[in-house]
Order: C-alpha cells, then sequence, then structure tokens
C-alpha cells in the first residue's frame, strides 16, 4: 500500500447475513432514540453499543427521482442490500443500492422502473436513515451506474452506484485560473468555483505559499496535486507535509482538507473493546468504553521492500536552478521528520540495513524562480529569483508522512454507528496473548487509529446495519489515555 493516488483496502468483508429484501420499520428509529434519551438522562452519555443494536437502525428514506422531475420513486420496501462508503481517497462520499424490481410501485403503474423513469444515470436519490442511538445518516445522491443482475418476466434485480454531486461536476469543469497565496486557500477556490460544491468545507490552513496555474486539469486532479505540495502550520518547513482531501456525510457532506499531522494528534471520539466474551447487553460492555468490535481483522504491516521504494522512511530531491545552473541534492530521513504519532513509537528496523538513514526514492526538479511573481512590473522584477515552491521542505515529506501513516492496519466491524466518519480517531483495545486468566489490554497493538475508510451496510431479514472501519497508524504501543 502506497500513496499513488489510493491505499485502500477491501471494505466489502461484511458478509455474515443473507441478502434478503426488507421493510422499513417506522417505530425502531423512535425507540432508538427514546433509548438514547433515557440513557442520556440517567448517565449523562449515550448507552453502549451492543450486537442487539444492530437491528435497530431505521431506514427513512431512500427515494430516486427521474431526471426532468416529474417521478418519484420509494426505493425502500424493494432494497435488498445498502452500502454507504467515506475513505481518505475518495473525494466523494459512494453509495451502492441493490434493489428488487418486481413493478409494485404505484408511481411505476406496475412496470420495471427501468422502463418507466428510464434509469440512465445522473437521477438523484436521497438517503436517510437512523441508528440505534439516534444519529442520522442523510445525503443526497446521483446515480452514476444502473447494473442489471439478473431478470426475468416478473422482476428484475438491479445495482444502482452513486456518487455526490462533486463527482459530476468534475467532469465538465476545468481549472484555467492563476493562483496566488497559500495553498490551503486554493483548496477553497476550487471547491467553491469549479466542484461547484454548496457543502460545508472544513480546510485547515497550510504554513505555505504557491503561486500556479490550474493548466486546464479537472478539478480534483488539482487538489490531489496539491496535497503533496502542503505543509502544516503546526509544523516548521522541512518536519513534515502532506494533506488529504475527502468527504465525509456529517452535515450532508462536509468536505475536509486535513494535514497527517492534524489526523494524528487527535484524541479519540470513540473507545471500543474486542474480546470473545457476548455483549447481549450493555452490562457486557466494560465501563469507560462505547461498544464492542464484533469482527476485527488484523492485516498486518507493509512489506520493507514496498515501504522502501516509495520512500516511507527516507528520501531524497535533486533540484536544479536554470539561474545559475547550481545542482543539489537534499536528503530527507527520519531524524529530520518531525512527527505526531499516533502510538508511542514508529517501526524500528534491523540496523544492519541503515533503513530510514540512505535515501530510497528520489524526486527531481526543477528549482521553481521566476515563476508567477506578484505585483506591478517593478515589483515582479524584483521577485523575479525568489523561489516560488520550495521542493526540499515538502516532496520527500509528504511522501514519507501519507505512507508512513498506513504502516499498521486493522479492519473492524462494528454495530452501525453513524456518528463515526472517515478521519476521525477511535481508540481500540485488545486483551494481551498470555496463559493467565485475567489478561491485561494489549500495550502494543491497542491503542488509537485513524479512520482511513469506512463503510456502512443495511442487510438481512429483519434488517441489520454493521460499520466496518478500516483502521490505519504510523507507529506501535499504547499511549496512556
Amino acid at each position: 500500500m502506497s500513496f499513488s493516488g489510493g491505499p485502500t483496502y477491501n471494505l466489502d468483508g461484511i458478509r455474515e447475513l443473507p441478502n434478503y429484501p426488507f421493510k422499513k420499520n417506522p417505530s425502531a428509529g423512535q425507540d432508538a432514540a427514546a433509548g438514547a434519551a433515557a440513557g442520556a438522562a440517567a448517565g449523562g452519555e449515550k448507552s453502549p453499543l451492543t450486537s442487539k443494536n444492530a437491528e435497530d437502525s431505521d431506514l427513512k428514506k431512500c427515494t430516486i427521482q427521474n431526471n426532468d422531475g416529474s417521478k418519484i420513486i420509494d426505493l425502500g420496501d424493494g432494497i435488498i442490500g445498502l452500502h454507504f462508503y467515506e475513505s481518505l481517497f475518495e473525494e466523494t462520499c459512494r453509495c451502492t443500492i441493490t434493489y428488487g424490481d418486481t413493478g409494485s410501485s404505484e408511481v411505476a403503474e406496475g412496470k420495471s422502473i427501468i422502463d418507466v423513469f428510464p434509469l440512465v444515470g445522473t437521477e438523484k436519490i436521497d438517503l436517510e436513515i437512523e441508528d440505534a442511538l439516534g444519529e442520522k445518516l442523510e445525503f443526497e445522491f446521483f446515480a452514476d451506474r444502473i447494473q442489471p443482475i439478473s431478470q426475468t418476466d416478473r422482476n428484475n434485480l438491479i445495482t444502482i452506484t452513486a456518487a455526490g454531486d462533486e463527482f459530476f461536476n468534475n467532469q465538465s469543469e476545468r481549472v484555467t485560473t492563476r493562483f496566488d497565496g497559500k495553498i490551503s486557500d486554493a483548496v477553497e477556490k476550487i471547491s467553491v468555483d469549479y466542484l461547484k460544491t454548496g457543502k460545508e468545507l472544513d480546510i485547515e490552513p497550510t504554513s505555505n505559499s504557491y503561486n500556479w496555474f490550474g493548466n486546464n486539469w479537472k478539478p480534483l486532479y488539482a487538489l490531489t496535486w496539491l496535497q503533496q505540495r502542503s505543509v502544516p502550520e503546526s509544523s516548521n518547513p522541512g518536519e513534515s507535509a502532506g494533506y488529504f482531501f475527502y468527504q465525509t456525510s456529517e452535515k450532508g457532506g462536509t468536505i475536509k482538507f486535513k494535514s497527517v499531522e492534524w489526523l494524528m494528534k487527535q484524541e479519540p471520539k470513540k473507545k471500543f473493546l474486542f474480546n470473545e466474551a457476548p455483549d447481549k447487553s450493555e452490562e457486557d460492555v466494560p465501563p469507560g468504553y462505547d461498544g464492542k468490535v464484533q469482527v476485527s481483522e488484523d492485516e498486518g504491516t507493509n512489506s520493507v521492500k514496498d515501504h522502501q521504494e516509495v520512500g516511507a522512511n527516507s528520501g531524497r530531491v535533486v533540484t536544479f536552478d536554470p539561474f545559475n545552473c547550481h545542482y543539489e541534492i537534499i536528503e530527507t530521513n527520519k531524524d529530520k521528520i518531525k512527527p505526531e504519532n499516533a502510538g508511542k513509537e514508529p517501526p524500528k528496523f534491523n540496523p544492519k540495513f541503515k533503513i530510514g538513514e540512505k535515501s530510497t526514492k528520489t524526486t527531481y526538479m526543477l528549482i521553481d524562480k521566476g515563476t508567477l511573481p506578484t505585483g506591478d512590473s517593478d515589483q515582479q522584477i524584483e521577485k523575479s529569483r525568489e523561489q516560488n515552491f520550495k521542493p526540499q521542505d515538502t516532496l520527500s515529506q509528504s511522501k514519507m508522512r501519507m505512507n508512513q501513516m498506513f504502516s499498521i492496519k486493522k479492519s473492524i466491524t462494528i454495530p452501525a454507528d453513524f456518528s463515526l466518519h472517515v478521519g476521525d480517531a477511535i481508540l481500540l483495545d485488545t486483551p494481551e496473548v498470555a496463559t493467565k486468566e485475567t489478561k491485561e489490554v494489549n500495550p502494543q497493538s491497542g491503542g488509537i487509529y485513524i479512520i482511513s475508510d469506512l463503510c456502512h451496510q443495511m442487510t438481512g431479514q429483519p434488517p441489520k446495519t454493521w460499520t466496518k472501519l478500516n483502521l490505519v497508524r504510523d507507529s506501535y504501543g499504547r499511549k496512556p489515555q
């Protein structure tokens, strides 16, 4: 797994339940909300999640509207499976809906919606689900692909893949203007003016400025390109770099631009425990934890070879200055990076191989001097020899931090929790492996992790909703909490 456009891994591993059509349960959300309110009144906090809560989610709304706005069909009763996705490497939220089309909808007049609409793509889908603790997931999607799975003269089985409107705006818009000043300001302008988003923005300011031109790029390409050139205000030049541009379902789809260091230094939003004991009631969840993990899969570590090839431990930038023909090699090793680690300490390799001391990734760069200076003619002449972009402070650092972040990986499955989002930190504890009966928390694998990918899956009869989280961090050891 390396940062070169998207180190994601499997999100679809929640397959314990058979897929059967399910009907909406109008009372489930009310019961869940009442239970959560009662828990808050009694103890000041929401009740912990248990496996029983997976049955209490409520699909309040899932409608699709045809492209001329003349027909709206409620998909709820025919949904066989629903997956909602967030990822640090997806610029918009995604959704897949598997629908059994029997022609029973009154709007479709006894015919298949594929024929009545017809379904061609870009149809608006309004989704609203509430989990057992009363947290709502609300999002407006647009259909990207309609894929038939099976067809008879009595029913059709189709999968609808959908994304946010920014996904479609990205295909038709091009970034053609010049940008001056902080990179974070350019990210905001591209999001609003080119992605045409009206959603809330949560953009962490960058410390470095960069004057550049859009080159007729697609907006999301430009934003991804800027990720590796951004330095957070919390770090000194040369000590760290690297941001992620992503979207969560918060407030209908908040767009975020956050640094690796900001992600790593968060306090945990929730705390979970994984052991083999059942959790049939709230009493089975130990005090101090928000719930128990139902399934945990240790994804292990990356190959040392792969980490070296992408420059995760050390790198160098070779620069050439066309003004004076100066050629320079700038080394960046583990000692120059000042990270915010999620764990107690980074991986320690065998000193025989000098990993982190010798560069294993080289980037070549022409020094950017005199390009797009600001001001009037005289001011631009004065600035013509000033360096616009400093690759020695960003390129190796961003490759290192963005790949180090995926040094340790886990996947867990919990009952649906819509308060969690990609980029959040959670605390995960597991018992130590020991022969004694009373076991302590594992001091190495336990601790804070960052959610890199998330999938809410609703399926089964009666309907159950689970949340699968892919978790990552850059270091080992549980910090004291």
